[in-house]
């Protein structure tokens, strides 16, 4: 069978010609090896050192952690310079970042490793890395199943596919380029208006800042009270039922649709996969619980426990509330939005880290959240607070969405630009 040609569907006006296709060790000035296996602890005047967890942002020297000068004397094989890539063997796997001129000199750690490019633009290799192609080849061959990494060995052996002149290299690196200028760009937007948000909640609920009525008139005082009087909190349904049938033979059967792994993130409802349908003999059971648009629903274990929290939309509108989720709904008197702010406030993630269980799965309890006790305004107060907060949440997450699709966009771009 004949070789697919290696040229990208998509290209800059003026280049031809295939593209080369060779391993990451025939294209570094120097050998890919990874850095300090124990690096001690932090000297504030040493070697800097770059960690695999570094490599989730740019990189900035003043948040490099430092080993002894002692220590890194022994690693000078390993340090890296400006220009070369920093690539992750562990955990978050490919991951990778160009060490920019504001640092001089670093190290590595074990987990990572030092891609020095020769005779290619540095840049478009780092953007090589992202691609579909490469990614297929480093899944391919990392090793673990909770704890993945990838070899040394298997890294100088990744395949990369490299436009053949400098030029091109250079226009599509400068192109992709100021692609991840405008989604880092984003981010600083969306981190400085959380900011933001975080300022003025910090105000508003410590009555620092204050409304008016539409006459110009103070509100009435607060009232501090535990959110349990204001709330309605229903547990999720128990999976052991047998009123719930898991098999598509039921067809029969009125059929509802579970919500299962739900991963709630930055106020949204996330899920993995579609909501899985099962099929129930008495759906009149289940009614109590089915959720609503503008429900709340709060995780109540896990490693983020406490710091996850949504409201209910129209997509998630008639799921089934399942185990270790609970349900929030608002009584009369006082505001769902409000109260849906102040758990997703540091003052109830603090409280969340002293009540919650320390041992195995980190939990709270229906009963914990219930007891949480803040400051209730009038209604009309609640409102005007909430509406100030689900503006600057509008804001943040319209940015959000700026970034995902401008990195949707990209990934599409590297699937056509590259081979």
């Amino acid at each position: 069978m004949k070789a697919a040609a290696q040229v990208p569907k998509l290209r800059f006006p003026g280049f031809e010609g295939e593209w080369l296709r060779q391993q990451l060790d025939a294209i570094t000035s120097k050998k890919i090896s990874y850095g300090i296996v124990q690096a001690g602890e932090h000297v504030p005047d040493g070697m800097p050192y770059i960690k695999s967890q570094d490599l989730n942002q740019p990189l900035a020297l003043d948040s490099l952690q430092r080993t002894s000068e002692e220590i890194a004397r022994k690693y000078r094989r390993s340090e890296v310079e400006p220009g070369d890539i920093v690539f992750s063997l562990r955990g978050n796997i490919g991951v990778c970042q160009i060490v920019p001129a504001s640092i001089p000199e670093a190290n590595l750690t074990q987990g990572t490793a030092r891609i020095a490019v020769a005779d290619y633009d540095n840049r478009l290799v780092a953007q090589t890395l992202q691609t579909l192609d490469v990614v297929r080849q480093i899944e391919a061959c990392a090793k673990g199943s909770t704890f993945r990494e990838i070899s040394l060995e298997a890294l100088r052996k990744i395949t990369v596919a490299l436009a053949p002149t400098f030029p091109e290299q250079q226009k599509i690196a400068a192109f992709l380029t100021a692609v991840d200028g405008r989604i880092e760009q984003l981010s600083r937007k969306k981190a400085l208006l959380e900011a933001i948000k975080k300022g003025v909640m910090q105000q508003l609920f410590t009555q620092t800042l204050r409304f008016q009525d539409d006459h110009g008139h103070d509100f009435p005082d607060w009232e501090e009270k535990p959110i349990g009087e204001s709330i309605d909190l229903s547990m999720g349904f128990p999976f052991e039922s047998e009123d719930i049938l898991e098999d598509s033979a039921s067809a029969g059967r009125p059929r509802t649709l579970l919500m299962r792994g739900v991963n709630i993130t930055e106020g949204e409802i996330r899920h993995t996969n579609d909501m899985d349908r099962f099929y129930c003999g008495d759906v009149a059971k289940l009614e109590k619980y089915v959720l609503a648009e503008g429900d709340m629903v709060i995780g109540m274990d896990g490693s983020k426990v406490g710091r996850n929290s949504a409201i209910v939309g129209k997509r998630e509108a008639g799921a089934l509330l399942v185990q270790r989720v609970a349900r929030i709904r608002a009584l009369d008197g006082a505001s769902l939005l409000y109260i849906y702010h102040h758990i997703n406030s540091p003052f109830f993630h603090r409280y969340v880290d002293q009540v919650k269980t320390s041992s195995g799965i980190p939990h709270i309890s229906a009963k914990q959240i219930r007891e949480f006790t803040i400051g209730f305004p009038s209604l009309p107060e609640q409102t005007k607070i909430a509406g100030i907060l689900s503006a600057l949440d509008g804001k943040i997450g319209a940015v959000g969405e700026q970034m995902r699709q401008t990195q949707a966009w990209k990934k599409g771009l590297l699937q056509q630009m590259f081979v």
